[in-house]
């Protein structure tokens, strides 16, 4: 899945954090002045924790079990059901989760790098963790109750969109496990982004930016494959 976080934009504007008002004697510019810098340390120290180096994706799940709660009951409740795995996946520019019967792979671009990495591992694993709607959207399609692709693409991409939320849990406490979250954790959404800016975008804005970004065509193309083999096997 690719994310752009132009949804972003402007949240930050006039919140008071980045601009002060303006002060008519000397005390209070100090006091803005303080202020500023202190936020800006607090920024700094928002980043101030690392991740381990992981020799594999296998070993960086493992590793997230143990420092995430959620994570750790995200996985073992798709484990519950069948068996999660990971592979390379260079067909896209970040991440996708394939499904073969209760089999979940996560399959993620080889580019990706320590904890930009791990922060997408994450995301498509709250993918696997709903695939029982995904398999229900796709189940849909192929007895015909889902008539076209564009309603199909957009029941996926809502299912992804509640997947931010999921993913933003993790982080949450990962940023308390770590001592504050790398910042690479986050450049893949949005490069300016913060833990305490991450917050979900307007659904009708997300719906949006995934169709402009070309996401929403993976399902498109994938809506005719379903209709024809009458939708995937569904999940136990």
């Amino acid at each position: 899945m690719t994310i752009d976080c132009a949804y972003l934009a402007g949240i930050q504007d006039g919140a008071g954090e980045e601009s002060l008002p303006g002060r008519r004697c000397c005390l209070w510019r100090r006091l803005a002045m303080s202020v500023a810098v202190a936020l800006q340390f607090a920024a700094a120290s928002a980043f101030a924790g690392t991740l381990p180096t992981f020799e594999s994706d296998e070993a960086a799940d493992q590793w997230l079990r143990k420092a995430s709660p959620f994570y750790g009951r995200m996985a073992g409740g798709i484990e519950a059901k069948g068996e999660l795995r990971f592979r390379s996946f260079n067909d896209c520019p970040l991440g996708i989760v394939h499904y073969e019967g209760n089999k979940k792979t996560v399959g993620l671009n080889d580019a990706l790098q320590g904890a930009g990495r791990v922060s997408v591992l994450i995301f498509e694993v709250t993918n696997a963790y709903q695939a029982k709607k995904h398999l229900a959207i796709d189940l849909a399609a192929g007895s015909g109750e889902i008539a076209d692709a564009a309603e199909f693409g957009l029941l996926h991409e809502l299912v992804e969109y509640d997947g931010l939320r999921l993913h933003r849990v993790v982080l949450e406490e990962l940023d308390k496990t770590v001592g504050g979250i790398p910042r690479e954790m986050l450049h893949w959404i949005g490069p300016d982004l913060t833990l305490s800016t991450y917050e979900l975008p307007l659904a009708y804005d997300f719906i949006k930016m995934q169709k402009a970004n070309g996401h929403t065509t993976h399902y498109h193309e994938w809506f005719p494959k379903q209709v024809e083999q009458g939708g995937r096997i569904k999940d136990k």
